[in-house]
């Protein structure tokens, strides 16, 4: 299935306002990334890190945006359409929403819940041990570790073990 990511560039003043008319078309999901409300949490929050990436800082710098997905079809182009006016009549009422320039990118259908295991191998630490994530035990690189006299350490990277990189594992 195909879809179109569709991003609206906002204020941090109207971001709600933009929200609440996606909801009167019938979005109930839709993801909010507003600058002040990052920098705000931040700042209530910087006892918890010892260190916030300044390229992350500065990529929210000015951001205010909403993004949701559609369908790509007839349907979701018409909602696209409805999408679109809704907007130049917010414009022609408001002076403090922003451009709200509508950006479109197409996405294939993936397996999302599952797509971020591909990053993960089995891992040889020192002479014998060989960390593997729990769905390729029966890999054939863990089967030839294995007789080559390692033993396995199966994890289920990403719960509440990690993923076997870190020093502390």
């Amino acid at each position: 299935m195909q879809w179109i990511e569709v991003c609206i560039k906002t204020t941090s003043q109207a971001i709600e306002l933009v929200g609440e008319r996606l909801t009167m078309l019938g979005f109930d999901s839709f993801i909010m990334d507003d600058q002040d409300e990052f920098h705000e949490f931040l700042e209530n929050n910087k006892q918890y890190w010892d260190y916030v990436d300044e390229d992350l800082r500065q990529e929210m710098q000015g951001r205010s945006r909403i993004t949701f997905y559609l369908e790509a079809g007839d349907e979701g182009f018409a909602k696209l359409g409805e999408v679109r006016i809704a907007l130049e009549e917010l414009k022609k009422t408001r002076d403090d929403c922003g451009t709200l320039l509508m950006t479109l990118d197409d996405l294939e259908d993936a397996d999302w819940e599952n797509n971020w295991k591909q990053y993960y191998k089995p891992m040889e630490i020192g002479d014998r041990l060989l960390v593997v994530p729990e769905w390729l035990r029966e890999d054939p690189k863990v089967r030839a570790g294995l007789a080559a006299g390692r033993v396995a350490l199966v994890l289920d990277p990403g719960l509440t073990f990690g993923t076997g990189s870190h020093a502390t594992t």
